[in-house]
């Protein structure tokens, strides 16, 4: 490893290659997206460390399909998925079906698009994770409307508030017994 703090090695990633990721996207949502593509190759070839590389690859393939460039989007989505393969990674691989799900919808092809944002999505749950799903649901149940698919699709946006309900329910409990 080139560089990266102690903790990089125990299984988290580069605090660095983390910061770098957000200022990315930041730089995405202020009207930067050139400067935004710069910063996520930038950081998502300096690493040599997996856990950090897969980090750093997960998140400039979003900000690439934020800034619509799909095609690098796409590369660096597929790179994820070989390498989370090859490292045994169910998380990654599970954002790299996602982003290529959502990718497949960006670009005209809701059946595949269903197809990968199922599998991710379901693969993404399996491994514990809820960060950013609620996202690739919408994406999903876009995709059931683009197909014509209105039950699934509001079967999905369902699924979609469901946390949301849940918390808001929760914190009604936590105020009534106050």
């Amino acid at each position: 490893m080139k560089r990266g703090t102690p903790g990089a090695r125990l299984g988290g990633q580069d605090a660095r290659t983390a910061v770098l990721a957000h200022r990315a996207r930041a730089l995405w949502l202020l009207g930067y997206p050139e400067a935004a593509r710069a910063d996520a190759e930038h950081y998502a070839r300096e690493i040599e460390h997996a856990t950090t590389l897969m980090y750093a690859l997960n998140h400039a393939s979003y900000t690439y399909l934020q800034c619509g460039d799909f095609n690098s989007a796409s590369a660096l989505a597929a790179e994820l998925d070989a390498l989370a393969d090859e490292k045994g990674a169910a998380e990654w691989k599970a954002q790299g079906l996602m982003t290529q799900g959502a990718l497949r919808l960006l670009t005209g092809k809701p059946s595949d698009a269903v197809r990968l944002l199922t599998t991710g999505i379901n693969a993404f749950r399996l491994a514990g994770a809820t960060v950013f799903i609620p996202r690739y649901l919408t994406y999903l149940a876009t995709a059931y409307t683009i197909l014509s698919q209105y039950d699934n699709a509001l079967r999905v946006m369902s699924e979609r508030r469901k946390p949301w309900i849940e918390r808001t329910n929760a914190g009604a409990r936590l105020k009534s017994h106050g």
